[in-house]
Order: C-alpha cells, then structure tokens, then sequence
C-alpha cells in the first residue's frame, strides 16, 4: 500500500470509508504482513469490517526514485 504518506493514513482511511458505506468492501494490495498489522492496530482483533477486506500480498515495491518501466520488467 503506498501513497505519500503510506500505510500509516490509508489502512485509517480505508477503515473510515467502510464505516461510513455499509455495502462497500475492499481489496488492499501491498506487503502482506504490513497491511494485517496495521488492520489489528485499526480494527482490534475481531472487527465484523475485517469480512468486507481482501489482503492481496504484494511483496515488491517500486521505488520513488525508479523508472516506472521498473514495474514491469
């Protein structure tokens, strides 16, 4: 999960969004282990929004500094 700010504002604002759209659910692509942890600190534990998120583990980052061509080779 990227952004200019990272993790740390979209897993709030992606919790924030569900919240407020009941039918709504998410896939959240990025490191895996990263976006669930940031889950558990937004969520808690046991949290009826985790049934409307999708982790799809992302493993690789582009990098600001790199060409984007990067991203496909």
């Amino acid at each position: 999960m990227g952004g200019d700010h990272g993790i740390a504002i979209t897993i709030p604002a992606c919790v924030s969004f569900l919240r407020a759209e009941p039918d709504a659910s998410l896939l959240l692509v990025g490191r895996e282990a990263e976006v669930k942890a940031a889950l558990t600190s937004a969520l808690g534990g046991s949290d009826p929004l985790r049934s409307r998120l999708e982790v799809i583990d992302a493993p690789e980052v582009v990098e600001m500094d790199e060409a984007p061509a990067s991203a496909a080779a």
